[in-house]
């Protein structure tokens, strides 16, 4: 399987097993550049346990995973509990690997 120049990742056949149950069975995607994906199904269909295969987090029993070089993923648990007396919006977490302008601490700071 190559990656093309526009293929952020690329999932084939990725299967996965746990405690005798299959989570993922065959999964198979690419992300190309501009997209978004989103996973959503019922609780214990498996989107976490992709999630962490994507990232590396854990291994699957078969398949291959293709990541653009320089390719940074994020991944944001469902159980993400931030400091009560600090709020995060969706977009400052987006926004946390970004260079923030110095003013904008100050400002903050204040």
């Amino acid at each position: 399987m190559t990656i093309s120049s526009q293929t952020l990742i690329s999932a084939h056949d990725i299967s996965l097993t746990r405690r005798g149950k299959s989570v993922l069975d065959k999964v198979s995607f690419e992300l190309q550049q501009g997209e978004f994906l989103t996973i959503i199904g019922p609780n214990g269909a498996g989107k976490s346990s992709l999630i962490k295969v994507l990232l590396g987090l854990i291994k699957a029993d078969s398949g291959n995973i293709k990541r653009a070089k320089k390719l940074k993923l994020g991944y944001m648990p469902q159980a993400f509990s931030p400091n009560p007396f600090m709020p995060l919006k969706v977009l400052d977490f987006c926004n946390l690997n970004q260079k923030v302008a110095s003013s904008f601490l100050q400002e903050t700071a204040d």
